[in-house]
């Protein structure tokens, strides 16, 4: 089935194997030879660097020039992603379509997913005798850690872990790169929903979330967790007015929703009226803290070992009441 561009353009970006009919790209990773035609229509000298680029999958001698994805315009290759996520563009006449192809695929391959810098981060360390950094990921000490790299060398990767103090995490940063760029976040752990699905993530936003934590008394997973829920912080993780909003919205940590929906009924004194008048026993508090949830507040469930046996955490939702 056959792709459309925009799709195609997100496939690579993820280096997915991808096919519109005229635009192809083609993961390397597979290892399955003859998957790159079309190199004797490139000039000289660039067939003979495609040809040296795609060579290591067969030799087994994979180096940081070898070529992991190849994009393809109407047959001819015109452009590529190396191993240590190097993008070579070649350059010799284009016809108009094929020109439009390599702008948009040098773009989507300068601006990989987190997912496909860190499979490129993993090939590296295995191939340079690091699988210690791979395994990191899964230690159960690594929460909160960063794995991070220079925006100039995006596949040499280091962990480190990191707090509130933005000036702090940014020298540590630049101790561990050595370079004073901005970092490349590949890998947030135990920062919740946004940590994971984010396409990037700063420094600044990572240290506002240890800020919040402390100050509630809350995981950085749920400050994740609730900045990408929609009915929460809506993905709008701005540094400079998560705090805020977060304090504002944020109403406690309850042992369960009905905890929270006996409080609320007790606070605007429904309790009391419903024992003096002997309806409690009609009263449907299960359909009532359903219609809170679903309404009123929003409950994010804490399922780290810290708070076990069902404790939630509530929010003001953003498209609910305010009590």
């Amino acid at each position: 089935m056959k792709s459309t561009l925009a799709a195609a353009v997100r496939a690579i970006r993820r280096l997915r194997a991808t096919d519109t009919g005229r635009l192809r790209g083609i993961d390397l990773l597979d290892r399955r030879p003859g998957l790159v035609t079309g190199q004797g229509h490139l000039p000289s000298p660039w067939s003979d660097r495609l040809a040296a680029a795609t060579a290591g999958w067969t030799t087994g001698a994979v180096d940081a020039g070898t070529a992991v994805y190849v994009v393809c315009s109407d047959g001819v290759p015109v452009t590529w992603l190396t191993v240590h996520a190097a993008v070579v563009t070649p350059d010799f006449p284009l016809s108009g379509l094929q020109a439009r192809h390599q702008r948009l695929a040098t773009e989507a391959l300068s601006d990989l997913t987190r997912p496909a810098l860190l499979g490129l981060a993993n090939l590296r360390d295995h191939r340079e005798g690091l699988p210690d950094n791979v395994e990191a990921e899964y230690l159960p000490d690594m929460h909160g850690a960063l794995r991070v790299a220079a925006p100039s060398d995006p596949t040499r990767t280091t962990w480190l872990h990191i707090g509130p103090d933005l000036a702090e995490a940014t020298a540590q940063v630049r101790d561990s790169t050595g370079a004073p760029d901005p970092p490349l976040i590949i890998t947030a752990r135990g920062y919740g929903r946004h940590g994971t699905n984010a396409h990037r993530l700063s420094l600044e936003l990572l240290c506002a979330m240890h800020a919040i934590a402390a100050e509630h008394d809350v995981t950085t997973g749920l400050v994740g967790d609730w900045i990408d829920n929609a009915h929460g912080g809506d993905g709008d993780a701005s540094p400079a007015t998560l705090p805020r909003r977060f304090r504002d919205t944020y109403l406690g940590r309850y042992p369960s929703r009905d905890a929270y929906a006996e409080q609320r009924m007790s606070e605007h004194g429904w309790t009391e009226v419903l024992r003096d008048t002997g309806m409690t026993p009609f009263f449907g508090q299960s359909h009532f803290t359903s219609h809170l949830f679903s309404t009123d507040v929003l409950g994010l469930d804490i399922t780290h070992q810290t708070h076990p046996g069902g404790a939630v955490e509530v929010f003001h939702r953003s498209d609910g009441k305010r009590r």
